[in-house]
């Protein structure tokens, strides 16, 4: 599921999983003290796995019938293309001629780095790619074929995901659909928290490796970790959710406050780079590395999501039911 998105037609029936909510919460604001350009260099490797888990639950709450996939993907492209312009004009009311970019504007190429619309672009894309396969029928009954295949080829990515639409991520999103054809919800939710310590000791141990990896060369090592990329942030994004869970189980009440901020994803996931547009604009406020920047801009965006739900339930629906 995206962040914030209403999941398939069933979740309208089955209660939202509180973990799920909370993950997306924990991920986000990774996101954030990264764009805020003042956390720390290893912040970079945490924000691959968030990534990576808002592709998975995208596909793992993506729906099985191909027309409802296909309306999903238009939603998506309708919000990239309608926030594209918004950017548009929030970029000739802020930037330079010499900063300013359509590159930057619609998520595309090399100047799109530190702006979400790259996501929606190829999140879009990849749901119509699904959405394909569901109506030719290939998916979901060689879904872990073409997992497989897509796999193979996450290793061979050299552009940055902002520049095309890589492997990697496609490979993610199809393996959430994957894993929903054989594991529901409440038996994914089972199964994890019963091996949670396994899981932990296993990513850690997984993790620890990548980065220990024997220096034997400066481009030996980065082929290396280019092609550890996809393992590395599937190992985060399972230690985001099984995080969650234990915030959850020791200590209810943080994680029903996180889910609620997971709800809102999609609107803090689009706008929070707008509203850090300010300590880019005006570099004398100096955000430093403190956390409280992306919790507070969590809380604030959160809150005015739900008021702008409230105060305008059909733009709200028309701009964010993905």
């Amino acid at each position: 599921m995206m962040p914030g998105a209403a999941g398939s037609p069933s979740s309208a029936v089955r209660p939202r999983l509180v973990w799920v909510d909370a993950a997306r919460c924990i991920a986000m604001f990774f996101i954030i003290w990264l764009h805020t350009g003042k956390s720390p260099a290893w912040n970079g490797d945490l924000v691959g796995g968030a990534l990576c888990l808002f592709f998975f639950l995208a596909g793992y709450f993506m729906p099985s019938d191909a027309g409802r996939c296909a309306a999903r993907a238009w939603r998506m492209l309708r919000l990239w293309v309608l926030w594209s312009f918004l950017s548009a004009g929030l970029y000739m009311l802020t930037k330079s001629g010499a900063v300013w970019s359509w590159e930057r504007v619609f998520g595309i190429g090399v100047g799109a780095y530190n702006t979400p619309l790259w996501f929606l672009r190829n999140l879009a894309v990849y749901q119509l790619l699904v959405a394909g396969g569901l109506a030719l029928r290939w998916l979901p009954r060689h879904t872990w074929l073409v997992t497989a295949l897509l796999a193979a080829f996450a290793y061979t990515c050299e552009h940055s995901q902002h520049t095309t639409l890589r492997f990697d991520w496609m490979m993610v999103l199809v393996l959430g659909v994957s894993l929903r054809t054989a594991v529901t919800p409440e038996q994914l939710t089972g199964w994890l928290r019963r091996h949670a310590a396994v899981l932990v000791v296993a990513a850690v141990v997984l993790l620890v490796q990548i980065h220990a990896l024997p220096k034997l060369g400066r481009e030996l090592d980065v082929a290396v970790r280019s092609c550890s990329l996809p393992v590395e942030s599937l190992a985060w994004a399972l230690l985001y959710a099984l995080a969650a869970m234990g915030i959850e189980h020791w200590c209810s009440r943080a994680g029903v406050a996180l889910a609620a901020c997971g709800r809102s994803m999609l609107f803090c996931y689009i706008t929070h780079s707008f509203a850090l547009a300010v300590f880019y604009n005006y570099p004398s406020i100096d955000v430093a590395a403190n956390v409280w920047v992306p919790v507070l801009l969590l809380l604030v965006l959160t809150l005015l999501n739900r008021m702008l739900e409230k105060r305008f339930p059909r733009t709200m629906r028309f701009l964010f039911s993905c």
